[in-house]
């Protein structure tokens, strides 16, 4: 093994400039990470609020704790957001590459 091909290996890896193919690429898959992350808080939000109300026993009235949810109960609340985090996991995904391919391609 060559010298130069040595220090190359352990130079440190240059972040991609800023508008180049490499840049979206690497901007796309930090989203894309950040999309999954964001859906499953959201389910494991849904999982752990679940059975808080399930105990409330006038979870149909007013309360403030509910008042996130704009749904008939309080446990559609959980399937609202359990249904979120899938449109997240699946759409908005899906969204991502075809907007980064888009930008990429110059549309």
């Amino acid at each position: 093994m060559s010298l130069s091909r040595h220090v190359c290996d352990d130079a440190p890896r240059m972040a991609p400039l800023p508008g180049t193919h490499a840049w979206y690429c690497q901007q796309e898959r930090t989203d894309c990470a950040t999309l999954t992350d964001i859906a499953r808080h959201i389910k494991t939000l849904a999982a752990r609020l679940r059975p808080q109300i399930d105990s409330l026993y006038l979870a149909s009235a007013p309360l403030a704790a509910l008042e996130c949810c704009d749904t008939l109960t309080a446990l559609e609340c959980c399937d609202t957001l359990t249904a979120l985090a899938e449109e997240i996991e699946r759409d908005d995904i899906m969204t991502l590459h075809e907007a980064y391919a888009c930008t990429v391609q110059s549309c």
